[in-house]
């Protein structure tokens, strides 16, 4: 908003974001995760990260947001595949990204894919988060759309150590 940038407090990668484990109240992540080659791991990390009931608010660009990027809609299939092959900018297939970009979705595709993870992936821990707002397209510029999501409060039981 000004013509100085705001300081970096911390670099990292949205698979291994070097803070403890549940320590953080959000994630934001703008115009972000179309980045990042392989999403169900940094969805993992933003859940190891985030305190209990924290929030998560992702800002992703509309599909047709890129020009010339002609791919179809990212599927599930291959988000999960790109979790089970565990796929990082040096190792993703050719070809899987346009410019930069990994994946494409509209705000109902993104959120039908994390309806998917709540009932859990083989060998993956479940996503569970609940949805809390949509503005689609997004207020400020209208290039992408944003979601909201609450992860579920932890319950932990306290043990008499006595």
């Amino acid at each position: 908003m000004g013509e100085t940038p705001t300081p970096i407090d911390l670099y990292g990668d949205a698979t291994d974001i070097p803070v403890e484990k549940h320590s953080q109240d959000f994630v934001l992540s703008s115009h972000v995760f179309e980045h990042i080659p392989n999403p169900v791991q940094a969805f993992l990390e933003w859940q190891r990260v985030l305190k209990s009931g924290g929030y998560i608010v992702m800002i992703v660009p509309q599909p047709d947001a890129l020009l010339g990027d002609n791919r179809p809609l990212s599927t599930y299939d291959k988000l999960i595949q790109a979790y089970h092959e565990n796929w990082t900018i040096d190792t993703a297939p050719p070809g899987s990204c346009y410019s930069d970009h990994y994946w494409k979705f509209t705000s109902t595709t993104l959120r039908g894919f994390l309806e998917k993870l709540k009932s859990g992936v083989a060998g993956l821990p479940p996503i569970n988060w609940t949805l809390i707002g949509v503005e689609d397209p997004d207020s400020k510029v209208g290039n992408g759309f944003w979601l909201a999501y609450k992860v579920p409060e932890f319950n932990f039981k306290v043990k008499n150590l006595i």
